[in-house]
C-alpha cells in the first residue's frame, strides 16, 4: 500500500465501537472532523472504511484494541484508542513501530495524565523529596468480560506513575505485588515501589468495581505535608496537613478540573498538526508515558499475585465482606455483562431504582458520578460530646476563660471599643436570613422575649436573596430519594403560605443529556411518577426548542421561583407582629458557657460597642458562617465545604421568554426567573463555582470567614489575589449547545455569594438538615438547612426538643 500524502488538513474520522463510549466520544470528535462512518468489529467492509479514512476512533473492548489498531495503522490512519491501548506491553511495542514507520500519531485517552490538576500537583512537587504515594480509584460497576479492575479503572493511576516518571519526579517504578480480593477481580490492591534520588518510594493503589463509594484521588506524602488531588472535587488540589510550605501553598487551589476527554481530543488533533513527531517532545512524551502504563500493567498482570476470597475490603466508609458476597458478585457480574458491555448498552426501562442509581449509564472514567449509597437522613442530630470546647477562648487580643470576665488585651485603636452589661433573653437567634428570621418568627410562641441577631445592614441580604429563587418540588434532587420527597411534601404549603412572593407565570421544563447525565430519562420520569410529583412528557414546542442530538428527553414539571424581596417583607411584618427584637450590624463574635447559660459577644459596627447577652437557648443560623462562628468559639468545626459561586443575570430572547429549562443531571445549566430584579437566572454546574474549599481543613481559607473572604473579593484592594471575573461566557457558550437560542442571552450583572454544604452529600447532591444540639455548650445549638423550602422540617425538630 503506497502512503498517503502528508497533509494538515485531516478531517474524515472513522469510528470503531458503537457502544455507549462510543457515543459520548462522538461529539467530540465531530467538533473537529467529518464522522465517515460509525463501525464496529463485525462491519464487513471495515478495511475499505479505513482506507478512506484519516483518523481512526477505537472505542472497543480491550481485547479487540490491538488487531484494529494494527490496521488502522497500516492504512496510514492516525489512530485514538480508548485506555488501555493493549492487553500488554509488547502489543503496545509493535503499535508504536508501525506508527513511527508510517510517521502516523498513535494515541491514547490516558485522560489523567492531561489533567490540568494532576499536572500542576506534579509540578508544585518536582525538586521535592516524597515520602510516599496512595492513590485510590472506586466505584461501583461497570463489568466487562475477561477485564480485571486494573484494566477498567487502575490504569488511570498507573498512568499517573508513569508520567511521573516522565517529568523525572521519581525513577525504576516496580510492582512489587498485586492482590486481587476477590474472584472475578473486581477488587485489588497493587504494590509497587520506585525510587527518587538513592531513596525508595512506596506506592500502593487501590481499586474496586465493588464498592458505593465512587473515589478518584492521589496522595503525594512529604515529610511535613500531603497534597490531595481529588478528581470529583470542583477545587481538586489541597493540603490535608496543618502546616505547608508557604511556596506551595501560594499555588493554591485550582479553581476548574475542565473537560479531560477535551482535552484528549485536543491533544491528539495538536500532535497530527505535528511537522516532525520525532522531534515533537510532547508526543514523545506521551509515547513513553504509554508504553511505561503498558510495562507496570503487564507487570501487575502476570505478577504472582495473592487471591483473598475471604477478605474484607475496606474502602472509605464502605466495607465489602467478600466472604459472604460470592454468590452476589456473580450474579451481578453474569447480569451485568449481558446488558452491558462497550460494544453495546441499553439503560433498564423496567425498574426505577428510588436513589436513582443511574450509574449503569455512565463510564468507568468520565464525569458522571456514581451513586453511593446515600445517608441522606431528613435531620442529622449531633450530641453534645462530639465536641467539647478547652478551656480558653482567644480572638484578636481578647481573652476568655468560662466564667471570668473579659479582659482586652488587643492594641488600642483610635475608637476604642466599650462594653456594656449583659442583657438575657429567652432565646437568641443568630443570622437574619431566611431561616433565622422563620425560626425567630416561630419560636416566639413558646419563648416570651427573643433577640435576632444579623451583622448586614437588614435581613435576607445574603444567600437568602443571593440564589435562583428556586421554589423546590423534588426534581432538581432525583439521586437523594429524601431531599426530593422532602421538597415535594412541602412545596404546597410553602406556596400558600408565601403566596404573595411566589412567582407561577411560567412554564418549567426538566430535560435529561444524552451524554453524562447521571440518571437517565426513564429513571427520572418514573421516579417522580411513582411517587405522584406532577411530571409529564413535555409539548412539542418545548421540545423543538432543544438540540435532539444531545437531549435524550424532555418535561414539563410543577415549580416555581420566589421574589425575595416580598419574602422579606412577609417576614419583617411577622416579626413585627411577634414583637421580636432584632439588633441589625451586628456581629456576633463567639459563644460561651456562662453560669449554666450561654453567653453572646457581640459587636455593633457603627457604635463599636462590644456587648455580652445571655440566654438558656442559642441558636447559630449562619449558613456559610457556621464554622467561622464555632471557630472563634473554640469548638469544633462542622464538616462543611464551601463554594464562591455566581449567579448571571440574564435577558432571555422572546422564544424564552416565560419558560424556564433545567438541563439535568451532571455538568449542566439552569435558566429560571428570578422576580426580585425582573430578570432571570443563568447557573451552571461547572462554572457557577468559582472555587471550592474544606470548612475543617487548618489552612488559612478553611479558618477564614467566608463572608469576610467574599467582602474582600466584591471589594478588591491591591493586595487581593484573586480578582472575581464573570463566567457568563463560558455558561452561555456551553448552555446554547443544548438550546440554540440561548445564544441570544443578554448578560446584565452577577450575583456572588457562598454556597454551603455537607462533604457527606457531594456525590448525591442531597440537603439534608444539619440540627445539632448542645453542641460543646449545653443550651448552644448549630442549625443549617440545605434550601429554603425545607424550614418545616427545621421547625418540627425545634417543637419536639424545645
Amino acid at each position: 500500500m503506497q502512503p498517503r500524502q502528508q497533509s494538515h488538513n485531516f478531517n474524515k474520522a472513522l469510528l470503531i465501537g458503537s457502544g455507549y463510549f462510543g457515543q459520548i466520544l462522538r461529539p467530540y470528535i465531530a467538533k473537529h472532523c467529518e464522522i465517515l462512518a460509525i463501525a464496529n468489529t463485525s462491519t464487513s467492509d471495515l478495511p475499505a472504511l479505513l482506507r478512506q479514512a484519516d483518523l481512526c476512533f477505537i472505542a472497543t473492548p480491550l481485547h479487540s484494541h490491538f488487531e484494529l489498531a494494527r490496521a488502522a495503522l497500516q492504512a496510514h490512519c492516525h489512530t485514538f484508542i480508548e485506555k488501555p491501548a493493549t492487553s500488554n506491553a509488547q502489543e503496545y511495542s509493535e503499535l508504536v513501530s508501525l506508527a513511527t514507520a508510517h510517521s502516523r500519531v498513535l494515541f491514547t485517552d490516558y485522560i489523567y495524565t492531561l489533567s490540568p490538576s494532576i499536572r500542576h500537583a506534579l509540578l508544585l512537587c518536582q525538586g521535592l523529596p516524597l515520602e510516599s504515594i496512595c492513590a485510590t480509584i472506586t466505584q461501583y460497576g461497570k463489568f466487562y468480560e475477561n477485564e480485571s479492575v486494573l484494566e477498567v479503572l487502575g490504569v488511570h493511576y498507573l498512568s499517573v506513575f508513569a508520567l511521573m516518571q516522565e517529568l523525572g519526579i521519581i525513577t525504576d517504578v516496580e510492582v512489587q505485588e498485586c492482590v486481587f480480593l476477590d474472584q472475578k477481580k473486581l477488587s485489588a490492591r497493587l504494590r509497587l515501589c520506585a525510587k527518587q534520588a538513592e531513596r525508595s518510594i512506596p506506592i500502593s493503589l487501590e481499586c474496586s468495581l465493588l464498592s458505593h463509594k465512587r473515589q478518584r484521588v492521589l496522595r503525594l506524602f512529604g515529610k511535613k505535608s500531603c497534597l490531595q488531588v481529588n478528581m470529583l472535587d470542583p477545587a481538586p488540589l489541597s493540603y490535608v496537613d496543618s502546616s505547608p510550605d508557604h511556596a506551595l501553598e501560594s499555588s493554591l487551589p485550582i479553581f476548574d478540573e475542565g473537560d479531560n476527554l477535551a482535552h484528549s481530543l485536543a491533544t491528539f488533533m495538536s500532535f497530527i498538526a505535528s511537522d516532525n513527531l520525532a522531534k515533537n517532545v510532547h508526543y514523545v512524551a506521551h509515547t513513553n508515558i504509554c508504553e511505561r502504563t503498558a510495562c507496570l500493567l503487564d507487570s501487575a498482570l502476570l505478577k504472582k499475585h495473592r487471591l483473598m476470597p475471604n477478605a474484607s475490603l475496606v474502602l472509605g466508609s464502605h466495607s465489602v465482606d467478600f466472604g459472604d458476597c460470592h454468590t452476589w458478585q456473580s450474579k451481578a457480574y453474569n447480569e451485568s455483562k449481558k446488558a452491558d458491555s462497550r460494544e453495546s448498552h441499553s439503560a433498564s426501562a423496567e425498574c426505577v431504582d428510588c436513589r436513582a442509581t443511574a450509574s449503569a449509564v455512565s463510564r468507568n472514567d468520565d464525569e458522571a458520578t456514581q451513586t453511593q449509597s446515600p445517608s441522606d437522613s431528613k435531620i442529622l442530630e449531633l450530641e453534645s460530646w462530639l465536641c467539647k470546647p478547652c478551656a480558653e477562648i482567644r480572638l484578636g487580643g481578647l481573652s476568655h476563660k468560662h466564667g471570668e470576665a473579659i479582659h482586652d488585651s488587643s492594641p488600642k485603636a483610635e475608637s476604642p471599643i466599650t462594653k456594656k452589661a449583659a442583657t438575657h433573653y429567652d432565646c437568641i437567634i443568630i443570622g437574619g436570613g431566611f431561616f433565622g428570621a422563620y425560626i425567630a418568627s416561630s419560636m416566639s410562641r413558646t419563648h416570651k422575649k427573643l433577640l435576632l441577631i444579623e451583622k448586614e445592614r437588614d435581613l435576607l441580604l445574603r444567600a437568602s436573596v443571593h440564589n435562583q429563587a428556586r421554589v423546590h418540588n423534588g426534581y432538581h434532587y432525583p439521586r437523594s430519594l429524601s431531599t426530593a420527597l422532602s421538597s415535594a411534601r412541602h412545596f404546597a404549603r410553602f406556596c400558600d403560605e408565601f403566596a404573595p412572593a411566589i412567582d407561577s407565570s411560567f412554564e418549567k421544563y426538566y430535560a435529561i443529556a444524552k451524554y453524562g447525565s447521571k440518571t437517565s430519562a426513564t429513571q427520572f420520569y418514573r421516579l417522580f411518577k411513582q411517587f405522584s410529583i406532577p411530571i409529564e412528557p413535555a409539548s412539542d414546542m418545548a421540545r423543538s426548542l432543544c438540540d435532539n442530538a444531545l437531549i435524550e428527553d424532555v418535561f414539563c414539571v410543577q415549580e416555581y421561583a420566589f421574589n425575595a424581596n416580598i419574602l422579606r417583607q412577609i417576614l419583617q411584618e411577622s416579626l413585627c407582629k411577634n414583637r421580636i427584637q432584632i439588633a441589625l450590624n451586628t456581629q456576633a463574635l463567639r459563644v460561651f458557657s456562662d453560669q449554666g447559660e450561654v453567653g453572646v459577644s457581640v459587636l455593633e459596627s457603627s457604635a463599636q460597642r462590644e456587648q455580652i447577652f445571655h440566654a438558656p437557648l442559642v441558636l447559630n443560623c449562619t449558613y456559610a458562617g457556621i464554622n467561622a462562628l464555632l471557630h472563634r468559639s473554640n469548638l469544633q468545626p462542622l464538616p462543611l465545604k464551601y463554594e464562591l459561586t455566581e449567579m448571571a443575570l440574564v435577558r432571555p430572547p422572546e422564544s424564552l421568554s416565560k419558560i424556564s429549562f433545567t438541563i439535568m443531571d451532571g455538568a449542566f445549566f439552569s435558566l429560571m426567573p428570578y422576580p426580585a430584579r425582573d430578570c432571570y437566572t443563568l447557573s451552571h454546574v461547572r462554572y457557577t463555582p468559582h472555587c471550592a474549599w474544606s470548612g475543617t481543613t487548618s489552612t488559612a481559607l478553611g479558618n477564614t470567614d467566608p463572608y469576610a473572604l467574599l467582602d474582600s473579593l466584591l471589594h478588591p484592594s491591591p493586595t487581593t489575589p484573586y480578582k472575581l471575573e464573570s463566567k457568563f461566557p463560558l455558561m452561555r457558550h456551553d448552555a446554547m449547545r443544548y438550546i440554540p437560542s440561548l445564544s441570544k442571552l443578554q448578560y446584565i450583572d452577577s450575583l456572588y455569594e457562598i454556597k454551603t454544604l455537607r462533604t457527606h452529600n457531594e456525590i448525591d447532591d442531597g440537603r439534608p438538615i444539619i440540627f445539632a444540639k448542645d453542641y460543646g455548650i449545653p443550651g448552644f445549638c448549630t442549625i443549617m438547612g440545605g434550601k429554603i423550602d425545607n424550614i418545616y422540617e427545621i421547625i418540627a425538630c425545634l417543637h419536639k426538643h424545645f
